[in-house]
């Protein structure tokens, strides 16, 4: 990964304030003691009080385990943090399909939907990488104190570690409990917010979710006040305030709850549509980004230069997990399963909506030499994610980049926010600004469309911008659709559809936290 650094911000300009200790190392910029062992907790809560930027060593544990091979403590090949989770949960959405078979195995289960029992591969990877992100974000806070700390370059720390942490609940409590309404009494996630090692009793589903949005605030409140003293994050390895406002917002949208008075006058989703366009305007004018511009379309989205990506990773020798990580799953030009047959390919009947006047149709595809061929069975990524030489099976390093948020996430959340409030005029304008840059056509259409239209066209665009990305299962639990198989999806016939609240769409708790958390006898098994 790069050197992470601070930058002072101030007047629109960036200087630079301190440079740190870069991230591949984790005691890279600790003395250790004179007989060789690694620095001890204390040694590194006394080094933070003169030196902020000790911190990143661990906040680099939260990075870890978004991108490291095993993440969830299995040794399955498909095991590595978030965009294991990513594919995963694709595949299950049926948008992302294996179009010509699964002979590796890797992801199988998931798209068979064979993956959420509680003693499936993936319900237990999918808890062990969150609750480690959580442990690891719980050791930053613990060096760091329970208050917001007065130095601003721990106030980023501070805010970055409750970022990460809301986000891994908030992964949690999507996957593991239905709807807010269905869920808000049932006890399924314990809370833990300290290093604690005994174990713990699950929460109700209203507490996690009252426990991310308070996280959230108090996190966001910290980035206020290091910005308000010159301090941002200048690279993207660290959640910043904008993506601290898009997880605000995705979790408001799916709680969903009315305005209620004076302790509550404004609705989850004029709050969320709030957060997403505060999002969009940290991230414009202080972090310098934008949507990703028609003519950058093609570029692939392998690099942190990408101008719309607002958290991400940059890969390198030491940071790669090689064959086992998302471009080895998902890209033709890479040393990996798809080139070898294991093919991932967007749903035909999603690739058949979408007019020839957007862009991202040519996102899917297939190479044959030179010549660009659209085959239907094997519509591959060819165009959004691929390594830049572009010979199949040619990159053997797994050095290209991955992210989690982008700043289109926002625009959509806000055009989503305002159409659920009623808002047709606010949805229009958020949406315009992607469409302006995808299909300038539909952007033209979009004032004669219904408040209905208009959230079937949000939809649409959920699902085609961020295919590939994890977000498409979240996306139909929140709309609350059915699911069916495609066409060209292999395992398909036998699936048929299901509605977005099937059992299959939701994980089970892991049978061993089960089994060996006494106090786990009291959660609430939703299958």
């Amino acid at each position: 990964m790069n050197t992470n650094k601070i930058f002072k911000w101030a007047a629109g300009a960036l200087c630079l304030t301190a440079a740190v200790g870069t991230t591949s190392c984790a005691d890279s910029f600790l003395d250790r003691e004179p007989d060789g062992y690694y620095a001890t907790k204390d040694q590194i809560a006394e080094a933070a009080k003169w030196n902020p930027s000790t911190m990143l060593g661990t906040m680099n544990g939260v990075n870890t385990k978004l991108t490291q091979w095993r993440a969830g403590g299995s040794t399955n090949q498909d095991d590595f943090g978030q965009k294991s989770v990513d594919i995963a949960t694709d595949l299950m959405s049926a948008d992302m399909v294996f179009s010509r078979g699964c002979d590796y195995g890797w992801f199988r289960n998931d798209a068979r939907l064979l993956n959420a029992y509680s003693t499936a591969n993936r319900t237990a990877i999918i808890w062990n990488t969150y609750y480690r992100i959580i442990y690891a974000a719980n050791n930053s806070l613990e060096l760091l104190g329970a208050e917001e700390p007065e130095n601003p370059e721990q106030k980023m720390y501070w805010a970055a570690a409750k970022t990460a942490r809301a986000f891994a609940y908030y992964n949690l409590v999507i996957n593991y409990a239905r709807s807010y309404d269905q869920s808000k009494d049932m006890k399924i996630l314990p809370l833990i917010t300290s290093l604690v090692s005994s174990p713990q009793a699950p929460a109700k589903v209203s507490e996690i979710y009252d426990f991310i949005l308070s996280e959230l605030d108090e996190a966001y409140m910290a980035y206020a006040n290091a910005a308000g003293e010159g301090y941002v994050f200048s690279t993207i390895d660290m959640p910043n305030f904008d993506v601290n406002q898009i997880i605000k917002a995705y979790t408001l949208i799916y709680r969903g709850l009315p305005a209620d008075g004076q302790d509550k006058p404004l609705s989850d989703y004029q709050m969320a549509y709030n957060a997403a366009t505060k999002a969009i305007t940290l991230a414009t004018n202080i972090n310098g980004k934008s949507i990703l511009p028609a003519a950058q379309l093609y570029d692939g989205f392998n690099s942190v230069d990408n101008v719309s990506w607002l958290w991400g990773i940059d890969i390198d020798n030491l940071s790669t997990g090689g064959l086992c990580t998302f471009w080895g799953m998902m890209d033709y030009y890479t040393y990996g399963y798809t080139a070898a047959g294991d093919v991932k390919s967007i749903s035909a009947e999603l690739f058949n909506e979408i007019p020839d006047s957007d862009g991202r149709k040519s996102w899917f595809g297939f190479y044959s030499g030179a010549d660009f061929v659209q085959v239907p069975s094997l519509l591959l990524p060819v165009n959004k994610f691929y390594d830049s030489g572009r010979v199949p099976m040619g990159d053997r390093n797994w050095r290209n980049d991955i992210h989690f948020f982008r700043i289109e996430e926002a625009y959509l959340l806000a055009a989503e926010a305002a159409v659920r409030m009623g808002d047709k005029g606010k949805a229009i304008e958020a949406l315009m600004p992607l469409l302006a840059e995808r299909d300038e056509n539909k952007m033209m259409t979009l004032p004669t469309l219904s408040l209905e239209q208009l959230m079937d066209e949000i939809y649409f665009n959920w699902r085609v911008e961020l295919w590939g990305e994890g977000k498409t299962l979240q996306t139909a639990r929140r709309f609350k659709k059915t699911i069916e198989r495609p066409s060209n999806d292999y395992f398909g016939a036998p699936i048929g559809p299901k509605s977005y609240n099937d059992k299959s769409f939701y994980f089970s708790i892991p049978r061993y936290d089960l089994e060996n958390n006494p106090l786990m006898v009291d959660a609430d098994i939703i299958q």
